[in-house]
């Protein structure tokens, strides 16, 4: 069972949260709490009875919520990562695909565009919904010819 305060946050938490996986898994924590069957949770959240019960025994041994599957390790390290946060604050990138070539000029790393909307999305939900959402980053010129110090964003 769980308690009023954890209940509570749990509601909050699916308020905010943008992951559909998240969200199924508080569903199902949830509606188990309120004496729903695996059977039960699994027809509502069209997923099959042992993912719920996954979900479910994955919560009582540790809180999860967030899958873990998938994915690959951080290509960019903590500075990076930092740097690279700071300067979406403070400037503007139109499009995902800006900030890849941002990112490859810069530390020579290569992100393919569903992976920098993945990262994104993990570090500044707020900023990324789409590929085309208006995203902050100042960059470095992409040839020699662009002596400017920002990517054509205009074309």
């Amino acid at each position: 069972m769980l308690s009023d305060h954890e209940r509570d946050q749990l509601k909050a938490q699916h308020k905010q949260e943008r992951d559909g996986r998240v969200r199924d898994r508080i569903k199902a924590v949830l509606l188990h709490d309120k004496g729903w069957s695996p059977q039960q949770i699994a027809e509502a959240l069209f997923i099959s009875s042992q993912a719920v019960r996954n979900h479910l025994d994955e919560y009582d041994a540790s809180r999860k919520l967030k899958p873990t599957s998938g994915g690959s390790e951080e290509k960019l390290s903590k500075e990076q990562t930092e740097k690279l946060e700071a300067c979406l604050q403070e400037h503007i990138y139109l499009y995902v695909k800006d900030i890849i070539a941002y990112v490859q000029s810069v530390w020579s790393v290569t992100y393919s565009v569903p992976g920098m909307r993945n990262w994104l999305q993990r570090r500044c939900n707020d900023m990324a919904s789409s590929t085309k959402s208006l995203l902050l980053c100042r960059a470095r010129p992409m040839n020699s010819n662009n002596d400017s110090g920002w990517l054509n964003t205009e074309n």
